[in-house]
Order: C-alpha cells, then sequence, then structure tokens
C-alpha cells in the first residue's frame, strides 16, 4: 500500500497554556501530524514518518489513523523515553517554547532507512529542518521518481543555519517555507519582501513566506513574481500547528496546480482548518467540500506584488 504524500518530521504531546491561563493539556503536536492534517484536507493518501517516544497515549495513535485518516506505518520507537513540549502563548500569538527531552531536535530525525517502501513512491513530501542525511535521501526519491520536496523552517529551530548555509541544502527542493521571524533572523532582512529577495539564491523553485494572520507572500523564484495570499477568514480557537499545515496544503497545491499563487491558496485554506479547534479537525467530505470554496475564495484575494 502506498501513499501519495507523506510529512517526514516529528510527533509528540504539547501543553498549551494562553495568556489568560486557559490551559489545554495533552494535545497531539510535533509538526508531523499538524502538516499531515493539512494535506488530508486535500488528499486521502496521506502518511506520517516521525519517532514515537513510549509515552504517547495509544488512544492519540488510534484519533489519528482511525478519525484523522493518517496512514502511520512511518512510525518508529523513538530513542528516548518521553517527549512533551510546554508551548507558553503571549497576547500577540508568538510563543515560548519549553521542552521536556529530548535536548536536541538532532534526536528526532528518523534515519532515511526507517522510512517505509511504501513511501517512496509519493508524489510530495513534506520534511521540517532536514540534516544532510535526509536531505540527500529525499533528493534521491525526487531523482527516481519526480517527487515534489517541501522544507519548513521556523524561528525557534534554525539548525539548517543561516541563509548562505541553506543553498547547499535546499538544492533541488521544490517549495521552501519559513515563517517570517526565522526568514528575518536568518537574512537579517528590514521587512518581508526584503527577507524573500535574500532567499532567493537558496536553491528552492517557490519561497513561500508565512506571516500569521497577514498571510503569506509566495514567490515563485525562475520567474521573479511574487503574490500575497490572504489568511482564509474563520474563527481562531488555536494557533498552534497552523504554519505546519499551511505547508502540507501548500505543496500538494504546487503538486497538483504547478501555479506558485494557488498552491498558496491550499495552503492558507488547510491552515484555516487548524486554528478553528483545539488539536486536529476531523477530515471528512464536508471539510473537502469546504476547502474548494475557501479555496476560490482565497484565490479572488491573492495579489500580484511588485
Amino acid at each position: 500500500m502506498s501513499v501519495d504524500y507523506f510529512t517526514y518530521s516529528g510527533l509528540w504531546i504539547n501543553d498549551l497554556v494562553f495568556p489568560d491561563g486557559r490551559t489545554q493539556m495533552g494535545m497531539i503536536g510535533g509538526g508531523g501530524a499538524e502538516a499531515a492534517l493539512g494535506m488530508r484536507v486535500w488528499s486521502d493518501a496521506v502518511g506520517l514518518v516521525a519517532y514515537i517516544a513510549p509515552d504517547f497515549p495509544p488512544d492519540r495513535c488510534r484519533f489519528l489513523a482511525e478519525t484523522c485518516g493518517i496512514d502511520l506505518r512511518g512510525l518508529c520507537p523513538a530513542p528516548y523515553e518521553r517527549f512533551r513540549l510546554w508551548l507558553l502563548y503571549d497576547d500577540d500569538e508568538s510563543r515560548v517554547e519549553v521542552m521536556r527531552r529530548p535536548r536536541d531536535w538532532s534526536e528526532m530525525r528518523v534515519p532515511p532507512t526507517r522510512v517505509p517502501a511504501g513511501y517512496h513512491r509519493a508524489r510530495g513530501i513534506h520534511t521540517v529542518e532536514p540534516d544532510a542525511a535526509q536531505m540527500t535521501f529525499l533528493r534521491h526519491l525526487k531523482a527516481e521518481h519526480g517527487t515534489a520536496l517541501c522544507v519548513e523552517s521556523f524561528a525557534s529551530l534554525q539548525d539548517m543555519g543561516n541563509h548562505a548555509a541553506l543553498a547547499g541544502l535546499l538544492t533541488g527542493v521544490d517549495l521552501f517555507s519559513p515563517d517570517l521571524a526565522d526568514a528575518m533572523a536568518r537574512t537579517k532582512a528590514a521587512d518581508p519582501h526584503a527577507c524573500l529577495d535574500a532567499l532567493q539564491p537558496v536553491g528552492a523553485d517557490v519561497l513561500a513566506l508565512r506571516m500569521g494572520a497577514a498571510g503569506s507572500l509566495v514567490r515563485h523564484v525562475p520567474t521573479g513574481r511574487t503574490w500575497h495570499v490572504p489568511a482564509v477568514p474563520t474563527r481562531v480557537v488555536d494557533v498552534t500547528g497552523a504554519g505546519n499545515a499551511y505547508c502540507g496544503g501548500c505543496l500538494i497545491g504546487w503538486v497538483e496546480t504547478g501555479d506558485a499563487a494557488r498552491a498558496g491558496c491550499y495552503g492558507a485554506v488547510a491552515a484555516s482548518f487548524m486554528i478553528e479547534q483545539f488539536e486536529l479537525p476531523r477530515p471528512d467530505a464536508a471539510m473537502r467540500a469546504e476547502a474548494e470554496i475557501r479555496r476560490d475564495r482565497a484565490w479572488r484575494g491573492v495579489t500580484q506584488r511588485a
């Protein structure tokens, strides 16, 4: 059994603390589940490759598999006993992250040898802050099967180094999507457009700069054309995982349309479903139909930038 898309990232438990003192404990997190859910908005054949610690609740695995419809053959026993992450939010939706084992992101990277053979012919793969070994493996799949590659990064990691170091790592990548804080920290640029200018040489065909409620800036590097894609209006409950979902959706949009601006709309729609509740939404036929309506509405709001 194969999958059409998969995310090669993380899986753990989040404990959320909000500015008003409310808490939400024991939420599925890690970036992988959220990216996979962003893919599930648009595809029925989605997998997840990640380490899973012994303390990850079995009922949450059943939820991912049975309710969310995510293929979990890529989950591997973790080389650590537990993993939980505190997310402490401020009023502006910025947050402080407190990791409780493992201490380093590198410990969470699943070796390429553990990726199921049934995943190797996927049409698209999303990954977060990959290392050189992972990228060598992903480029091999791209060369063999034409797989589209999406690399995500965000400010709390930055394991890939500054933007000058990205050029070698991201060569051949279809889509690179940092968040705004990450891009500004890497490039020292003063504004979002300057960030894209600085990141343009890194090697990706498409740059998708995620800006939260301000939407995203998407640039097709070969032509230099840039678009603003607005965030999809919806009731915001919890923004955790929105960026991951955006990347999963954007990847599918790029594979399906080959149009950078339209891909951004797919991502914006996926993010909109993620923020409407705590944890993950439940994919179904009604969600797919609503996604198409939101995508078309988002497209009407896209503007090209000079």
